[in-house]
């Protein structure tokens, strides 16, 4: 421990939708040629990490320096390299995994996971060049409680939380490429056990509040479905913040998309009510009020799980909170700040509208008696997006990508469980979204915890001094697709998924190896940083087809913001990490991304809201139904059974590469 130092964009920034994927197209063969490299650094303006003062400067030197080529080298044959920062400042006395607090062992200890949307790296006022002072709330939880320094989680919203759900990396569940649309009919898989359904068992009342994105195309994908007693929330990526409704249209048509789900109801979980008299209510404080109802009428002798899922400050930011609901200290920030009519003040005032809504809902627990036995965990989902005022510096990129600044987020956990040791440290460890599920299962006193997940049980090393992270490696990612999108005659926009070189990445100790990846640089709210030859993508989406991709290879304990690309100094070590993202795509499933299903709208029509349209009398365990392309509905896959694009014998494997 030491002092302290991530869904593609939807609509341009004027609103308009620019990707409404209506039906697959079967796509081409895998394309797979010799690696291409970049050589050249891309760096930012000299003097410019200082611009986040000491805070950002400590991240260069965390856990020390890096060991030469050829020791990280022998780490990797390994398998076990050592993450120069893992398991830093711990201490030998231990918190036993009892599910109860330290304070009154005869209560259970309940959870709060909050999980913000879209908050990147520099998106934090304890860890920002600009927003200093705008997340009090956050700011003292986090220096009370373990602020997590090496925290990772996907690049996008559906991926990140399939892998907070499941404990499983998104390409063993189907949720590596894209996001679910509206109206597209898949979702997290229904074989997959949830965090829910796990706690449900072990006697928690399990309750969710926000946003799910996890699909519902069907009622079994539903949040009641998959493990949690209520749902209140929407569906959906992101509504807006006051009406509730689908930023987008469509066929030209506005949805709203709010809906809740309770035991009450008849036919529970296979049931749901839209909510309809709430407009004008904004989001956060509308879901701080549904959290006060479960929280007063909860019995503090059983174990509670709250999920709380944010829609702050995910955009659209228009129209922003009222002026009034702020503070002469958080207007004059604002003021001094950020710019008038930009997106990054519109953000602020989202975030600040955040940070209030802890503040509330932390208040409630204590009120309501819960508070001395809470474990409160908070999170990010991914980076944040620059063109809607989101920003990552100084780390390298944005929302979407996989340079650190698309998945590398803010995380903390706090609570009095967590010996007094601990409390106002930093955890140096790896650690990645999917290992809340064995986490948080072992602190609430689970031993027969879940087989054949990817996340890896911290909390013993969260809650000890001295002792390892668990973690050494993690995948970022691999999405073997494109996506493009094709106007019609009539005026839709048709999806085509094209298969590719794959886009991936991975971290083995202090090294991280991108395959494939689009050039994008940095960003920083204060100052415009150009964009180097080559590098010019400065959109949270998809580019072009034809924008050149390159492979990366970063130490990332002597180059925390990936400005050198050295894999032609370590062409072995490029090499290794090849060959194990090989064997992690020898476990992948193809991505269950679908196209749209046009029958939703029919029946969306009958309400007004984005709700389920296909019905069923079982869960449906066979999804192939789905994948008729003469109905409009799915994509059309090529063959599985082609050569890997790291296979050994396939066009441009491993034996072919010129390293």
């Amino acid at each position: 421990r030491s002092s302290d130092l991530g869904r593609g964009a939807s609509r341009h920034s004027d609103g308009t939708s620019w990707r409404r994927p209506v039906v697959a197209v079967a796509v081409t063969a895998l394309a797979v040629s010799g690696l291409v490299y970049a050589n050249a650094s891309i760096g930012r303006p000299q003097g410019a990490a200082d611009m986040m003062g000491d805070a950002a400067k400590d991240a260069a030197s965390v856990g020390g320096s890096a060991g030469s080529g050829v020791s990280a080298l022998s780490a990797l044959a390994d398998s076990t390299a050592s993450a120069s920062a893992a398991g830093m400042g711990k201490k030998s006395k231990k918190v036993a995994s009892t599910g109860s607090s330290s304070d009154d062992s005869s209560e259970p200890m309940h959870v709060l996971f909050i999980l913000a949307d879209d908050q990147g790296f520099n998106d934090v006022g304890y860890s920002s060049n600009d927003l200093a002072g705008m997340t009090p709330t956050l700011d003292t939880m986090a220096d009370a409680g373990i602020k997590l320094r090496q925290y990772y989680g996907q690049q996008l919203c559906t991926p990140a939380r399939g892998a907070l759900m499941t404990g499983k990396y998104p390409i063993r569940i189907g949720l590596h490429h894209d996001v679910i649309h509206p109206d597209a009919p898949w979702g997290l898989p229904l074989e997959e056990k949830t965090l829910p359904q796990y706690l449900k068992e072990n006697g928690y009342k399990t309750h969710m509040i926000g946003k799910w994105h996890l699909g519902h195309f069907s009622m079994e994908y539903m949040p009641g479905a998959r493990g949690f007693d209520t749902f209140y929330g929407y569906l959906t990526d992101t509504v807006k913040y006051f009406s509730h409704a689908y930023p987008d249209t469509f066929q030209g048509q506005s949805y709203y998309d709010m809906v809740r789900q309770d035991s009450s109801m008849k036919s529970f979980p296979l049931n749901f009510s839209v909510v309809d008299d709430i407009n004008g209510v904004y989001t956060t404080n509308l879901f701080n009020d549904v959290a006060d109802d479960i929280l007063s009428a909860h019995d503090p002798s059983e174990p509670l799980f709250l999920y709380m899922s944010y829609q702050n400050v995910h955009e659209p930011y228009t129209p922003a909170p009222h002026d009034s609901w702020m503070s002469d200290y958080e207007l004059e920030l604002l003021e001094n700040n950020t710019k008038a009519g930009t997106n990054r003040r519109n953000f602020a005032k989202s975030l600040i509208m955040l940070d209030h809504g802890v503040k509330n809902l932390t208040a409630m627990f204590t009120k309501y008696g819960l508070a001395k036995n809470t474990l409160t965990i908070y999170s990010s989902d991914n980076g944040g997006c620059p063109q809607f005022g989101g920003y990552n510096y100084p780390l390298r990129g944005m929302k979407y990508y996989l340079f650190e600044g698309g998945i590398r987020v803010h995380g903390f956990v706090h609570g009095p469980m967590l010996p007094t040791e601990v409390q106002g440290s930093s955890y140096e460890g790896m650690m990645h979204i999917s290992d809340w599920m064995p986490t948080i299962l072992s602190a609430a006193g689970v031993t027969d915890l879940p087989e054949g997940i990817d996340g890896i049980d911290h909390w013993d090393a969260l809650t000890t001094v001295d002792a390892q992270s668990p973690r050494t490696e993690f995948l970022y990612n691999i999405d073997p697709y494109y996506s493009t999108m094709v106007h019609m005659d009539d005026g839709s926009i048709n999806t085509m998924l094209t298969r590719v070189k794959p886009r991936a990445a991975l971290r083995v100790g202090d090294w991280k190896l991108l395959l494939n990846e689009y050039c994008v640089s940095y960003f920083n709210p204060l100052e415009d940083l150009g964009r180097p030859e080559g590098c010019g993508q400065d959109s949270c989406a998809t580019p072009g087809i034809d924008v050149n991709s390159t492979n990366f290879l970063f130490n990332l304990i002597t180059d925390p913001y990936e400005e050198t690309n050295v894999i032609d100094e370590y062409p072995d070590i490029a090499k290794k990490m090849m060959l194990k993202i090989d064997d992690y795509m020898q476990d992948m499933v193809e991505p269950h991304f679908r196209g749209t299903d046009a029958i939703a709208y029919s029946v969306w029509a009958r309400s007004g809201f984005i709700t389920p349209w296909v019905h069923t009398e079982t869960p449906l365990e066979d999804e192939s139904t789905l994948n008729a392309s003469t109905t409009g509905r799915g994509q059309d896959y090529p063959d599985e059974s082609e050569a890997g694009p790291f296979e050994d014998g396939a066009d441009g494997g491993v034996e072919s590469m010129a390293l």
